[in-house]
């Protein structure tokens, strides 16, 4: 690892960048939400193109930019859902041994994709730890939503029994869907990091394809089934492994669709299927059970590496 000026100054640069997305959330407006979910894409670049001290020097430029702008807190907060994912992510993808027939055998796409989703459960376990693992945030977040609810229609009347409904329904989804949102967000920005990197003339990375090489290992099954078994023992207990579980569910969602993607490669029906697909699942929502469970079987397929 070379920790020369450039990279440092690259890094500096991404890191303040990654700083004021994050920090920028506080406006609380749809720009700012956008912003924030954009905040990984430099530490990303940073570390694709000019190397691991590039994105070392993002992840600690980050954190004392959002300790100083706001507290310890929040920077931990940031470093451990945003910049540490980010950099580590640009650091596995930038993995290569020789070959002995020539050329570079590069660090698989499937590794990159299961240690993203291990650390991305680790992050959200940390800020629980920090945060705390208890029913008042859910309480406070419901309120909010209901308090959004009547902003946008003041005729709407929610009753008590229709607010304890979504104070129920928020405390059983909102420890899964964290992390799984996070998870999906890496993953975008990841990809995004890696054309813009390409495009500049300093990614050395061949291109991946991602329908073929977008797996999980058979181990992240074993995961998310204890995952998901923890999570039924309840309390804190069952809300730490609702990280995990929100993971690699995202995880195994992602590599169902490129299953689906590389399975139809060369249909006459691909297109409209592919359509239907992604229609159905923003209109309904649970036809992405079918991807969940596409994504099982590409993993335990016999031809499948499971690089991890």
């Amino acid at each position: 690892m070379k920790f020369d000026t450039k990279s440092i100054a690259i890094g500096v640069a991404a890191g303040i960048a990654a700083a004021l997305l994050s920090v920028g959330s506080v406006a609380q407006t749809a720009l700012s939400l956008v912003l924030f979910f954009v905040a990984p894409l430099p530490v990303m670049v940073a570390g694709l193109g000019w190397g691991p001290a590039a994105g070392i020097a993002a992840v600690a430029t980050a954190f004392l930019g959002v300790a100083g702008f706001a507290s310890v807190l929040p920077a931990i907060v940031v470093a451990a859902a945003i910049t540490i994912p980010a950099a580590a992510m640009a650091y596995f993808a930038s993995l290569a041994r020789p070959m002995e027939t020539g050329g570079m055998d590069w660090y698989p796409l499937s590794g990159v994709l299961f240690r993203t989703a291990i650390l991305v459960a680790a992050g959200f376990v940390l800020i629980g730890v920090i945060v705390g693992y208890d029913a008042e945030f859910i309480r406070l977040f419901a309120d909010e939503v209901i308090r959004q609810l009547q902003a946008a229609d003041p005729q709407a009347v929610i009753t008590d029994a229709n607010k304890e409904s979504l104070r129920g329904l928020l405390g059983a989804v909102v420890p899964f869907l964290q992390p799984a949102t996070w998870m999906l967000v890496l993953l975008a920005n990841f990809y995004a990091a890696l054309h813009v990197a390409r495009l500049s003339g300093r990614l050395a990375r061949p291109r991946d394809f991602w329908p073929r090489d977008l797996r999980l290992p058979r181990a992240a099954i074993t995961i998310l089934a204890a995952a998901l078994a923890l999570t039924f023992v309840g309390g804190t207990v069952g809300a730490v492994a609702a990280d995990p579980a929100g993971a690699f569910m995202a995880a195994f969602i992602v590599t169902g669709v490129a299953y689906f993607h590389a399975s139809t490669a060369g249909r006459s029906w691909r297109m409209p299927a592919l359509w239907a697909a992604y229609l159905s699942i923003i209109l309904v929502g649970f036809p992405v059970i079918v991807f969940l469970f596409a994504g099982f079987f590409a993993a335990a397929k016999p031809d499948n590496e499971n690089s991890g």
